[in-house]
């Protein structure tokens, strides 16, 4: 992604995240992405997308990224004791992580899910 990026003369806008469509056992269907404020020319596996306007709940995970199972599972629960039904796809975009710092006590992954209610 990043060389693609580069070929065209763009620069990441933000900090690379995932667009989890499914995740099943059998399946775990994303994209990653990178964010840009110009457009980019779809080349061999990289593709051009915009994600919509949504409705959405936000999380900040502070934490290991062996613990983000737990955290989603733990922000699903609020969300459904507050009321909201969250859609299946979600945004995890991690704010910092092994390459801005060594100890994972301090890794921040924002979580992101589109509610449907």
């Amino acid at each position: 992604i990043l060389a693609a990026l580069k070929s065209q003369g763009l620069k990441p806008s933000g900090p690379w995240f995932m667009h989890l469509l499914s995740i099943d056992r059998d399946l775990f269907d994303f994209y990653l992405c990178v964010p840009v404020t110009e457009h980019v020319l779809s080349t061999g596996r990289v593709e051009a997308h915009v994600l919509p306007a949504m409705r959405a709940a936000q999380a900040i995970y502070r934490g290991p990224y062996d613990n983000l199972a737990d955290a989603w599972r733990e922000f699903d629960a609020w969300m459904r004791a507050n009321g909201h039904q969250p859609a299946a796809e979600r945004v995890q975009r991690y704010l910092t992580g092994p390459e801005s710092m060594v100890d994972p006590a301090g890794w921040e992954t924002e979580l992101t899910r589109p509610l449907e209610s």
